[in-house]
């Protein structure tokens, strides 16, 4: 099987594993190399999280537990 984003060929995990990764979002119903996955896929998804990860601003009231945390 051949990467869909790369075009190299996916390896054989040593525990048996030959389709790769999930390649969504970057290609719709493809599979991935390791490389790609962590270089190419991964930072694709976490990109489509951070607007909503920057505007969470947590409190102490809403987590008593870090109460002497400075960094609220």
């Amino acid at each position: 099987m051949d990467c869909s984003i790369c075009g190299d060929s996916i390896e054989t995990t040593w525990f048996g594993w030959s389709d790769g990764n999930n390649a969504e979002p970057v290609v719709e119903g493809g599979r991935c190399c390791d490389t790609c996955d962590m270089t190419v896929v991964i930072p694709a998804r976490l990109a489509r999280y951070v607007p909503a990860v920057r505007q969470y601003k947590p409190s102490k009231e809403t987590y008593p537990e870090f109460r002497d945390y400075k960094g609220f």
